[in-house]
């Protein structure tokens, strides 16, 4: 989680949580999700989002199994290939729904077409 709050910090150029005490500070990162970085500056790509809210997640089994599956998404998108990593459906991001509900893989250019038309 901490190269996630990192990697959103370096995206948005605020530290992901801020509260008057260390306290507070810490009851915001148990307790609150984070904030999305486009959010914050329209713009932020959107495959890196998505890597850094994937090292937010809450749960472990939702973040990267290794620092290693990280940074094979990272060079994936510094080498313009798509990333592994998928954005959280609605129902994950706010809590609701009863099972996993996944949206259509972002994919870009040619690629996607040949994905979509398979």
């Amino acid at each position: 989680m901490r190269l996630g709050a990192i990697l959103h910090e370096l995206l948005t150029g605020r530290p992901l949580f801020r509260a008057a005490t260390a306290l507070e500070t810490l009851e915001q990162v148990k307790n609150t999700e984070p904030v999305s970085p486009s959010k914050l500056v329209p713009g932020v790509s959107r495959d890196l989002e998505t890597i850094a809210l994937k090292c937010l997640q809450k749960e472990p089994g939702k973040r990267y199994a290794s620092a290693a599956a990280l940074i094979d998404d990272l060079n994936r998108f510094i080498h313009g290939h798509s990333i592994l990593a998928r954005r959280a459906s609605t129902s994950e991001r706010t809590g609701g729904g009863a099972g996993e509900t996944r949206g259509w893989p972002r994919r870009s250019g040619r690629r996607s077409w040949l994905w979509w038309a398979s």
